[in-house]
């Protein structure tokens, strides 16, 4: 298990770091928190409102989210997350229900970390423990500039990777004719997720 999952968790700099100081604690993230979902084009990975329970990293296919700003009125902002990229990070460090939904664009392959066995492995060694700690503190500090940024309705707090790294903004402010940067595969996904249908 540890060799099919630390590659794609190492992605993530707190597991990373844990897996530089305890190989035990990691081979028993992987062992006991982590599993592979699968999903076929148009599948919904999640609903907003719905409770998240798992962290999952994106290791195959693209997939679309949807969200508001804090302004209920505006348009939803679509963002494209692409392979490599991890998502419902906060549900490690926080009870979380989805801000937005997401579905998938392509055939999708994810790896899922369990939020309450990855907090059991927290409990196993204290070294792993002020480790995480630091990084929830961090996560915390996020999590305010982003609320802070949020109330003069710039920012929204989501279900995706927050600072860095992001799925590209698919909003007006960035034109599809810009080509000359993307190949035609990234393309044809960033148009297509411009045409998913939604629920409502």
């Amino acid at each position: 298990q540890t060799e099919l999952f630390e590659p794609n968790l190492s992605m993530y700099p707190c597991f990373q770091q844990l897996a530089s100081i305890s190989k035990p604690n990691m081979r028993e993230l992987c062992a006991t928190a982590c599993s592979n979902e699968l999903y076929a084009k148009n599948d919904m990975v999640f609903h907003k409102g719905g409770e998240a329970k798992k962290m999952q990293f994106l290791i195959m296919g693209s997939l679309v989210y949807r969200y508001r700003s804090n302004d209920h009125h505006s348009k939803p902002t679509t963002v494209r997350v692409e392979q490599g990229q991890w998502f419902l990070e906060p549900v490690l460090w926080m009870p979380w229900k989805h801000i937005g939904e997401m579905k998938a664009l392509t055939e999708v392959d994810t790896v899922t970390v369990s939020a309450a066995k990855f907090r059991e492995v927290l409990q196993s060694s204290l070294d792993v423990f002020l480790v995480a700690r630091g990084f929830a503190y961090s996560f915390w500090q996020e999590v305010q500039e982003a609320r802070d940024a949020g109330a003069t309705g710039e920012v929204v707090l989501t279900d995706i990777m927050m600072k860095a790294t992001r799925g590209r903004l698919l909003g007006a402010q960035r034109s599809l004719v810009r080509k000359g940067n993307l190949d035609e595969l990234t393309l044809c996904e960033d148009v297509q997720a411009h045409l998913v249908q939604w629920d409502d």
